[in-house]
């Protein structure tokens, strides 16, 4: 637990401070490189369940994100909107399948987490 007292959660605060959803959305868009994007997923899952009072640090950074996005990524019309209307449909199915996904990992999370404690 002093590891991640001592190492993990500054580098979390870091993470949140920082615009890392911007990061790696530049990323992406210039060198096609999306690893990044786990960290801007994961990040949040593992940690501000436990620290809910970092919050607004990561709304903070999203805000960030989005508009350095639209300031120093040219041309982002064809980057935020890949699909037409027709398949429009299918993202949002895809980001609520997305959502469950990640219900169902942090529930799987909290079993195992229990089932640790426990023994």
């Amino acid at each position: 637990m002093k590891i991640i007292n001592k190492i993990i959660v500054p580098v979390f605060i870091c993470l949140c401070c920082s615009p890392f959803i911007f990061v790696a959305m530049y990323l992406d868009y210039f060198y096609q490189v999306s690893y990044f994007y786990l960290i801007a997923i994961l990040v949040p899952i593992f940690f501000l369940r436990r620290y809910k009072h970092l919050i607004l640090l990561f709304i903070l950074s999203c805000v960030v994100s989005s508009l350095l996005a639209h300031n120093y990524i040219p041309s982002t019309e064809t980057f935020f909107k890949p699909f037409d209307q027709t398949l429009e449909l299918l993202v949002v199915i895809e980001a609520v399948i997305f959502g469950i996904f990640q219900v169902l990992l942090l529930r799987l999370m909290k079993f195992l987490w229990r089932g640790k404690s426990s023994s």
